[in-house]
Formats: C-alpha cells, structure tokens, sequence
C-alpha cells in the first residue's frame, strides 16, 4: 500500500483536519498485529490522557485566579477541543487514510505531550511546576522481627529485645506487615513500623507500579504440603492487581519479588503490604523493600506504563523450546527524547518436568531484543514469585511496542499465573544524569569466594542530584543467582564506594539452581552532585557465589521533604530515661507514624466506680458521641480525614458496678489479688465483667494471640463528675509480676479511658485518647512552669487535637479543631504541595480542599527532618469540625525534627526556659511549633509575648515573615530555621481569610 506523507502544523491554530488526519495513523500501528487489538494502543492512550486534561481544565477554570491566567488556560482549551473533536471523528475516517509515517505519529504526540504538560496540575496553583523527572517512593525495612527497641535497652539485653531478624505470621487471613514495638524497651505497643508508605499523585489517571520484594520462606506443619505464603498489595484500602499472589513456598530462604499495577487520581494515596500463610504453615520476612513508581502515560518529562493479568483457573503454560510471546504482556510506551527504556516483568512461575529445567524469558522493543537477551528466569516445580528488569539506554522517541516472550528447555513445562509488565521511559542526559540502566553483555558466569564486600562487575551507574540536595536513589537489582558449597550470596548497595549499611539482601540457592532473583536497594539524603551507584557482592558461610546475567536500574530524584515513603518521625519516645536514679538519654525512636487509612474496631466498655456524687450517663448518650452520625469521633474522623478513617462499632456494654469497692482510688500497701497498683486492677475489672458479653478471640484476625490496633482497641468509658482521659494504660501489675493479661485465649497489651460526667457531650477526649491508642500520636501541649514561655510562643494551644484539652482546659466545649496538618500529613490525610520555586500559591480552607504548602529545608544539605507547612485554618466553617478556634487564616508550622534542630530554644523563647523543657519532655512538643505574631519582642534576652488567641495569618493583620535569622532584630516573628540561621523564604498573605487564600512567597 502507498504511502502518504502528511506534514505536521506547529502553530497554535492547528487544523481540525489536519489532526483528523495525523491522529488516525496510530490506529494503522495500534492495529498492525491481532494480538494487540484487545490491549491498550496509543490511541486509547491518548483517549484517556486528553479526558484527565480536561478534568484539570474545568478545576483550574473554577478557581478564584483563573482571570489572571485566562490566555493560558484558553489556549490549553483551543488545544484540547481540537484533538478531542478529532479524537471523536476517528471511527468515520475511510481506511485508506490510516497509512502514514511513523515519525508523524510521533510528531503527533509530542503535540499532544506538550499540551499535557502544559495543564494545570493537582495543586491548582500556577506558581507550582511540575516535577522534571520521575515521582517515586521507597521504603526498606532491614530485619523486620527485630522489634523496635531503645539502644539502652538492646544493650541491655532487655527480654523485649531479643527477637531474630525474620518477622513471622500464622495469620489464615491477609494482614498488614508490621514489626513489634516496645515502648522505650518495657512493654510491647500496639503500633509499630510496617510496610505502608504515602505517595502523591500529580494527575488524574496517573499509572502506578509498586516493586515488592522481600526475603522469604515457609515452614509447613506437614513436610511436603508445600504450604504457600500469599502477598497483595492495596492502594486506599482496596487491593490493586494482580490480587492475591503467591510469594513464597518452600523453606529456601532467598528474595522473591513481584510488581503490582493500578492507575489513580490526583492527590495523596496510601499503599500498604499485607500477607498470609495457608493454616498449618508458618510465613517468614525479612529485608523487604517496596518501590511505588508513578507517571503519566503520555508526557515530555517521562512515562510510565503498568499492566496487570490474573492467571485464572488455567494459568498460560508452554512447552515449546521457540520463542512466543506471554499472553497479556505487551504494551505500547511513548518514549521522550534523550530518554532510558525498561521493561520489567514479575510472576507467579513454575516449571515441570524434573532436574533443574529452566523456563527462559525475554523483553523485546518493536521486535529487537533488551539487554540481557535472554534470562533464566525460574527453575523449580513449586510456584514462587520472581521479577526481572530489562532496558536498554539507548532508543529513538516516539512510540515502541514491547512484548515479553519465553520458552521452555526441553522436557519442561513452564507456567506463568498472575503477572504483571512495567514499562518505563524516562530523560536521563550526561549533563543531568537522572536514570540509568546498565547490563554487562552475556557470558560466563561470574564467581566470587571473598568473603569481603566488592564491587560486582558490570553493575555500576552514575547518576546526578541536584542543588539544595536530599537526594534520593532507588536501585533495581536483577541477576541469575546461586551459590556453592553451602554458601550464600550477599548483595549490598554502595554509594561513592561506601556501602551502605541499612540492608544487604542475601540468596541462598544451595538448594536451588541459578534463576532470577530481583531487590530494590534505596541510598537517602545524597548531597548535590554526581554520585556512583553500585552493586557490591560476597560469599557468607564459605564456599563461592555466582551471578549470570544481571542488570542495574537507578532512578534519582530531589528526595521528597518529608519523605512520605517512611514513618514520620515524632512518635511518642522520651528524650530521656530514668535508670537507677539517673537520667540517660534514649538515642532512637520507638517508632514512627504510619498513614491509618479505612476503619479500626471499636468496643466502648462502661464501669461505674459506685460514688455516691457520680452519676453514669445513659449508655445511649455514650455510644451515640463515640458512634453517632454526628458530634461523635467517628464522624469527626471521617470529617478531619477527608472519608479516609473512621470507627466501627465493635459494641458497647455496661454499665458494670465496680468490684473494687469505694476506695478504688488508695493504693495498696502491698499486693492481693494479684496487683497493688489499683488503677491498672480498675482496668481489669472492667473487661473482666464484659467478657462474658463479648468475644475478643473473634477480633484477633491474625491468630496470634495478641489484639494489636488494627485489630480491636479497647476504651473503658468511667463515670465521673468531669472530662479527662488516658492512653496506653496497661492492665498488667510490674509490682506484682503480672504476665500478660488474657481473656478469651489473646492477650490485651493495653487500653484507652475516658472519664465522662453524665451527660458527655465532649467526645473531644474521647477521639484525643483513640488518636494516642489507634494513630500512636503523641501530645503536644506544654505543660509546666518550665514550658510557660514555649506554650505562649509556640504552643499549638486550641489549634490541634492533641493539644486542645490540656491548653484549652474543661471550659472549652464548643472547641473541635482538626489535627494539625502534621500529623494529617503523617496519617495520609493531606495532600502536600512541595514549594520548589518562588510564585503566588493559593491554599484553600484545609477541611475542603485537602492541601497544605511544604516548604523543605534543602540549603544543600541532607536534611529532611526539618521544613514549614502552611494551611488555610477558618473557624467555624458551618458543616465541619474546627469550630471555636477564635482565629481564621494562614497557620505557619514550624517543624524540626532532628533533636540536634529541636533543642535549640525558638526564636523569642530564652533558653532558660526552653533547655529544662526540651530535656524532660516528648520530642513532639518541642518538634511541632505554631509560629505565631509578636506583640513585642526584647532581642537583648531572645524574650517575646504573643497574642495567644490569634496565631493565624492574613492579609489585615501583620502577614509578612521574613527569612532572617534568629538574632535579627526585627520586632516581629522571622522565617529562621532551628538552627538559627535564615530559612530562605519570604511568605507574604496577600488575600484575607477565606475559603481560598492567596500567599506570595519568595525563595532566595
């Protein structure tokens, strides 16, 4: 067939009929192979990509500063009307229209890239641009059955202590992976790091891709049942594809790996790793790692494109020894100029046939092999889960079909079952060196007997971060392993020649032949710069270890401030311990905040303590402000987390008559019944007089015998003549020795109480106290003479839940403000917009729109523990909680998370009074700081008074801070850092308060 050529308009005022008729080309490819026809093209691509800009469009259009941008966003329209009419007029076009030139295809969508990028993002703020390389996160957890533990108690050799490195489950049903905690090494605590993270997506309909892997093993009550451990991955709750997948059978202790896909919304997103072993069999992590990859489909800036199968009742097998193609596992990517192109394959994988038969796998771009050209796959008659990457560094743009293909050895049947492509493209020049993908050519296999670390051949990159620093690597290990005479290859991260020593990751393939194995490694807070990325290998336990073909993927990026792949630090943890009488100070964290999406189960249980000037409420009234529709903590939850959390109700029972007798509150001069400490008896008594009414084994979903948070948390609900509330209280007597205390066959570690008078309108302390037992977040108000000056400072006073009560004191009903936007922030409850240049942004009211500004500490250094976050707070806003705060605008919060930052006094607090506070009290008081506006300010002794009721900041009241340094002499608050010295950044308000806020802000 002839073909036409058809030259392409570049101006603005392009041609519907010229589009009609470029964009009818990709039809001709998309449909040049029948396998390809029920798959995505550039086509439906494009369909998709254009519908997503035009959402953003109408947002963008609605906002208050869409004048001031109109040229903008009407040429963005005039683009996107074109090509969508030309879209819609497709299906009529005769056939012999749809042959063209390949380099008009591409010279196409580089148009319609270019109007992508060109659409306003997420943020809705003009003076935001867009992030040049690829967004990802990545979270490793080194040995997961370690609990998390002070170092004086692990040096110690405290009992709580003592775990190994595997983290194990018995679990039947899919729960979250989680390590033990001990708070500050005595008892264990109910929170603790897991494998979740947060992630933000720039755009509607953004591709997502998560790489899993872990080292893993089974053991089986019942040798040779060949009992399976299942992994899944979900993204707000609900799991994504493939679904369930089988990770691990066997007691080969080896990494396995496996990619998931989805595609999201604009906004913040929370991902979390759940497993389960089949019953009779017990599961094994360690050393787990999860890479979450997001990007559009079509964009200048790069591409992503993830694709997931299900292996359904009869998974595709082959036992041809010819190439052929995996079903499902091919897919078109839009390639930029300049730009690195990898396509990673993961599955559930068998081969039969007996010995060591190999299933064989290959990546092919527009039908030219990727390096390597061919891998080994898998080997082995019980399903595992295995993951390899391809890629090449050198490729045309425009668009490339990539397809995966594999063949069996002769003899062996190979079986794929649920399976799951990520295609990825991505610009990476020598002079800004962004990505990298290396893979020495095929030959003999590489052998090592050292049992010291070195470099492992081939597998080395450069790659570049750039100024102001905190830059991030994630690195994609792919290699044929096995090893020798009972040895176990040991493979670590190095940067700049330094190992890393987070994690190494080691296969032990003594009892299996050499087959792919894959490990993502990540290297944090790297300095501006070009660095060297690489792969650093040795033999453990003697003997020699190997490696065939093998590949290097390396993404760099400014890494995100704060990082939201982690925990976020400022969980409760003390900055010093009381030991034999003298103060020690405690080195680490127990542990960190993680996002708490969807719902946690809730039982209310009443105990009357029998005083003769208490009377209970109506159990009712209790339940109906813990679980009603409104004015309950539920609701308030499900208002402050925008619909991501909220409570179920468990039950609620009693109210029961306390056994303890009038005088529960004296303590004992020594013990009976077991305990001398009478409020942890009152706690007892309580749920001991419930059990008969409720069964709490029904709630320990993961069979262990433990009710952990996100299983069941426990309030006791006590008659009295005011509110107040506690948290974390045990129900286990030191004094006496107690063990653990269980009913019903599981062990409660600890509860939450809420003392209300007889009518509880407050439900305040009761979500203030769930927030310290279910979130793990601690208080911070100031408390004591010693902090005086801090809680008039920077206090947080009214202005967030877990500091409301203690600064409001009982005379504050009417008061219901949100969390502050930290600890929404670390719950994945906000959406940050990270502040990398100057321009005007706008923020609207924090309870409608979901947005809070991040303004990072990078001053070219690796700091990600310290930066502002800026939110629009309105009191009273009819229909949501924050009511009765006595102030409306611009909340400027202040956090340092260092303790070397954080312990130095804030600006117009004197040392002495900050030093003896800072000392005694939880890092997250001296952490969380609400920068408010001084009333006068001595700079001779460092000493400000502050209206204390009018923190927030707006256009009719003083609303500029400066970025000086502590010592300025200016009489008003300055934008510094903890350190002293200046922030960088100018913030002036140039809008009153109001559902949109309008600020200007300078970056020097």
């Amino acid at each position: 067939m002839m073909k036409h050529s058809v030259s392409i308009p570049v101006n603005l005022k392009m041609s519907v009929t010229g589009l009609l008729l470029l964009i009818c080309l990709f039809l001709t490819t998309a449909m040049s192979e029948d396998a390809q026809a029920a798959v995505a093209t550039p086509l439906s691509q494009l369909q998709q990509a254009l519908a997503a800009a035009r959402s953003h469009l109408n947002q963008a259009q609605q906002l208050p500063g869409a004048p001031t941008q109109s040229q903008r966003l009407n040429d963005i329209e005039l683009r996107l009307e074109a090509l969508q009419e030309a879209l819609e007029q497709l299906q009529t076009l005769p056939e012999h229209q749809r042959d063209a030139l390949r380099e008009q295809i591409d010279a196409l969508t580089l148009q319609v890239a270019t109007v992508l990028d060109a659409v306003p993002l997420f943020n809705l703020g003009f003076g935001i641009a867009p992030r040049a390389v690829e967004e990802f996160g990545i979270r490793v957890e080194a040995e997961l059955g370690t609990p998390s533990c002070t170092q004086q108690s692990l040096d110690n050799n405290t009992d709580y202590c003592q775990e190994g490195p595997w983290l194990s489950t018995r679990s039947p049903n899919f729960i979250n992976m989680k390590r033990t905690a001990f708070f500050r090494g005595q008892f264990q605590q109910t929170a603790g790091n897991q494998m979740t993270s947060s992630f933000v997506a720039e755009r509607d309909n953004m591709q997502v891709a998560i790489h899993f892997s872990a080292e893993a093993y089974v053991e089986d009550d019942n040798t040779g049942s060949n009992r399976r451990l299942f992994v899944r991955a979900l993204i707000d709750g609900s799991p994504i594809t493939p679904g369930d997948v089988v990770f691990a059978v066997g007691s080969e202790q080896s990494p396995r790996s496996m990619l998931f896909s989805t595609t999201v919304d604009a906004g913040i997103h929370t991902v979390e790793m759940q497993w389960l072993v089949d019953k009779g069999a017990t599961g094994f992590l360690r050393n787990a790692s999860v890479l979450v990859r997001t990007g559009p489909a079509i964009s200048q800036n790069g591409t992503l494109v993830a694709e997931s199968q299900p292996g359904g009742v009869t998974p595709p097998s082959t036992s041809s020894n010819a190439w052929q193609d995996i079903p499902g596992m091919a897919r078109w990517i839009y390639v930029p100029p300049n730009a690195i192109l990898t396509a990673s394959l993961g599955g559930e994988t068998t081969v039969s046939g007996g010995g060591n038969l190999a299933m064989v796998v290959r990546a092919l771009v527009d039908g030219v092999p990727l390096a390597p050209s061919n891998v080994v796959f898998r080997r082995g008659s019980r399903i595992q889960s295995h993951a390899y990457t391809f890629g090449t560094p050198n490729i045309a743009p425009g668009w490339h079909r990539v397809r995966f293909q594999w063949f069996a050895e002769v003899g062996a049947t190979a079986t794929i079952a649920d399976r799951t492509m990520v295609l990825a493209a991505y610009p990476s020049t020598t002079s800004n060196p962004t990505h990298a993908f290396v893979s020495p050519p095929s030959g003999a296999n590489l052998e090592t007997s050292s049992s010291n670390f070195q470099p492992v051949p081939g597998l080395t990159a450069t790659v570049g971060v750039s100024p102001r620093g905190n830059g991030e690597v994630a690195a994609i290990v792919s290699a044929e392993v096995f090893a020798n005479n009972g040895a176990t290859t040991a493979l670590a991260l190095a940067v700049d020649g330094v190992i890393l020593d987070e994690i190494s990751t080691r296969y032990i393939n003594s009892q299996e032949a050499g087959q792919a194995k894959a490990f993502n490694f990540d290297a944090k807070r790297l300095t501006p710069g070009i660095h060297n990325i690489a792969v650093y290998w040795r033999a453990e336990g003697g003997g020699t270890a190997g490696m065939g073909d093998r590949s290097l993927t390396v993404l760099s990026e400014k890494g995100f401030i704060p990082d939201l792949a982690e925990a976020l630090p400022l969980s409760p943890a003390r900055y010093s311990e009381v030991v034999d009488g003298e103060e020690e100070p405690v080195n680490d964290n127990v542990v960190g905040l993680e996002p708490m999406i969807g719902s946690r189960n809730v039982i209310a249980i009443l105990w009357d303590p029998l005083r003769d000037d208490v009377m209970p409420a109506p159990m009712m009234d209790v339940s109906n402000r813990l679980f009603g529709a409104t004015d309950s903590a539920d609701d308030y939850f499900r208002e402050t987390s925008s619909g991501r959390f909220r409570l179920n109700n468990a039950g609620v029972l009693g109210w029961f008559p306390s056994t303890l007798g009038a005088d529960y509150t004296v303590p004992k001069p020594f013990c009976i019944n077991g305990y001398m400490n009478r409020q942890i008896e009152k706690r007892a008594d309580a749920i001991l007089q419930a059990d008969p009414l409720f069964d709490f084994s029904a709630f320990d979903t993961n069979d262990d015998g433990f009710l952990e948070w996100n299983e069941l948390a426990v309030v006791i609900v006590i008659a009295q003549n005011s509110d107040f509330g506690t948290a974390r209280g045990r129900l286990t007597d030191p004094a006496c020795g107690g063990g653990p205390f269980i009913v019903d066959g599981v062990e409660i570690p600890d509860v939450a109480e809420w003392f209300t008078d007889a009518e509880p309108s407050d439900f305040l302390v009761a979500a203030h106290e769930l927030a310290h037992q279910i979130f793990g977040l601690d208080d911070i108000y100031h408390s004591g003479n010693s902090a005086a000056k801090a809680r008039e400072v920077v206090g947080p006073w009214q202005f967030s839940l877990m500091s409301a009560r203690a600064e409001s004191g009982d005379g504050a009903e009417g008061i219901s403000p949100h969390p502050g936007p930290f600890h929404k922030l670390a719950l994945g409850w906000v959406t940050p917009v990270t502040v990398h240049s100057g321009g005007t942004y706008l923020l609207q009211d924090i309870k409608v729109g979901d947005r809070v500004l991040v303004l990072p500490h990078f001053n070219n250094e690796p700091l990600g523990d310290e930066y502002y976050l800026l939110e629009n707070r309105r009191s009273n806003t009819p229909g949501f909680y924050d009511q009765g705060l006595g102030d409306s605008g611009i909340g400027i919060w202040h956090i340092a998370g260092e303790r070397t930052d954080n312990g130095n006094s804030p600006r117009g607090v004197p040392d002495s009074q900050w030093l003896p506070f800072g000392i005694q009290d939880t890092q997250a008081r001296r952490s969380i700081r609400l920068l408010r506006r001084f009333i006068s300010y001595d700079a001779a002794i460092d000493n400000a008074d502050t209206n204390q009721t009018l923190p927030f900041w707006d256009v009719f009241l003083t609303s500029e801070l400066l970025s000086a340094p502590c010592n300025s002499l200016l009489p008003v608050n300055v934008a510094a850092w903890a350190d002293c010295t200046s922030s960088g950044y100018d913030i002036r308000m140039l809008t009153p308060s109001g559902e949109f806020m309008a600020i200007d802000i300078d970056v020097n």
